[in-house]
């Protein structure tokens, strides 16, 4: 049951006690008009029986003798029980109820449903016992037969149960869309001035849970606007300080401590250019357009290797996906220069399933330990217990790759290698066919 949606669930479970209710109510009338068939045969049966017995007593009855289309009753000594015959003991009361009422008193009376048809209908076996041992039976038209009774009730069950399922369905698949909306919704990017609302409809609750998300959502993006504007208001302003002190150290008669605060500001102002970018790729895409993943990977890594650097770039599908090309660009270098500063090289693959681009970079360093791997995608999370600046990096790398992927709509997961080192694996969703021939041609 915990696989099923929502939907899914509440729809067995409304198909099953539906059955369940129709069932019993099926059986419930079944039963009612059997009653009553065998209630409305056993009355002139009875009275049959009487007049037979009567007849062979000579006892004077209440009533003229019935008149009968059917057999004439029989007198025997034994037992009036047919092999095929199904014994009927609640009629039997009332047969002898209507034999009293006629003032005809026998020691025995037994009623059987022969199972037999004459002239196209059932019959009914009664018979009665004499204080002498005689028994006088007859037979008599039974009750109606039951098959035209039953289809008309399973078909009655089955309009009743489209009239309740189907619309209660449709009521169940309108909620269940809004919800799938708002799960969507809730593992997408959140932000951006365009970003549009939740359409509110469905019942009540469901409405009120859309404009609940709905608001929370818009504080979150205010939220997340203010912090852009005050990081991008800080980056504008450090950069004029930082400039100046660039051209202070500049004049620096020393070399080795000229380089010392050159190398210093460089990194405040790469760490600064990172903590914005950070904050601009969680952003949700504003225009889109096909990236063509492997010519990415090119790009960059040939530029790698061009400078002296491990790396390799292994494509077997040519991937497109729709996005950012800057900030996928910006995503894989920061798991090339992990992968080389950690792993003292970087391994490549440009990949393609069913509905994603992979994008897989291997490197050969220590890997990181199972219990670690959130504080590697923490923001300034860093796994080098010494934090020496020497190993460079801000503890950023992998936050960055974790906006950029989640603003794109797509998944990556970190594992370790058997042989040793970390294998980052990231899955982009692929671009629609339209944009993928537009692209390509």
């Amino acid at each position: 049951m915990k696989r099923l949606t929502l939907f899914a669930q509440m729809a067995l479970l409304l198909a099953l006690c539906l059955a369940v209710a129709l069932a019993i109510n099926f059986a419930t009338l079944l039963e009612t008009r059997r009653n009553q068939g065998l209630d409305v045969a056993i009355a002139p049966a009875a009275q049959k029986l009487a007049d037979a017995v009567a007849e062979q007593t000579g006892q004077p009855i209440a009533r003229p003798a019935s008149a009968s289309r059917h057999t004439p009753s029989e007198v025997t000594l034994r037992s009036p029980a047919h092999p095929k015959a199904t014994r009927l003991h609640s009629a039997e009361p009332k047969v002898g109820q209507i034999l009293h009422q006629n003032r005809l008193n026998p020691t025995e009376v037994r009623a059987f449903n022969t199972g037999e048809t004459w002239r196209g209908e059932g019959l009914l076996h009664l018979a009665a016992k004499l204080d002498d041992g005689r028994r006088i039976s007859v037979r008599a038209p039974g009750p109606p037969a039951l098959g035209p009774m039953i289809g008309w009730l399973l078909l009655q069950m089955l309009l009743l149960f489209a009239v309740i399922v189907v619309p209660a369905l449709l009521l169940l698949h309108r909620s269940s869309r809004a919800l799938a909306r708002l799960t969507e919704a809730a593992h997408g990017p959140v932000g951006g001035a365009g970003q549009a609302s939740l359409p509110v409809d469905g019942p009540r609750d469901i409405r009120r849970l859309t404009e609940s998300f709905n608001a929370m959502r818009g504080r979150i993006s205010a939220m997340i606007e203010d912090r852009n504007i005050m990081l991008g208001a800080v980056g504008h302003d450090l950069r004029t300080p930082l400039t100046a002190l660039r051209l202070e150290a500049e004049g620096v008669a020393d070399g080795a401590t000229r380089d010392t605060l050159v190398a210093h500001i460089e990194a405040i102002a790469a760490q600064l250019d990172e903590i914005i970018g950070l904050a601009r790729y969680g952003q949700p895409i504003a225009n889109p357009k096909p990236v063509d993943l492997g010519a990415v990977a090119e790009r960059l890594l040939g530029g790698r290797q061009a400078g002296g650097a491990k790396v390799s770039l292994k494509i077997e599908d040519r991937p497109i996906c729709l996005g950012d090309e800057t900030a996928i660009s910006g995503m894989l270098q920061n798991l090339v220069d992990n992968a080389l500063r950690y792993g003292h090289r970087a391994d490549v693959v440009v990949a393609q399933d069913e509905a994603a681009a992979i994008l897989l970079v291997r490197d050969e360093g220590p890997g990181i330990p199972a219990d670690s791997m959130a504080d590697a995608v923490r923001p300034f999370g860093r796994l080098e217990p010494s934090r020496n600046p020497g190993m460079g990096g801000h503890g950023l790398g992998l936050a960055i790759v974790d906006q950029v992927v989640r603003s794109h709509g797509g998944a990556w997961s970190l594992a370790n290698i058997t042989e040793g080192g970390l294998e980052v694996r990231v899955a982009l969703p692929l671009a629609p066919a339209t944009a993928t021939s537009t692209l390509r041609t």
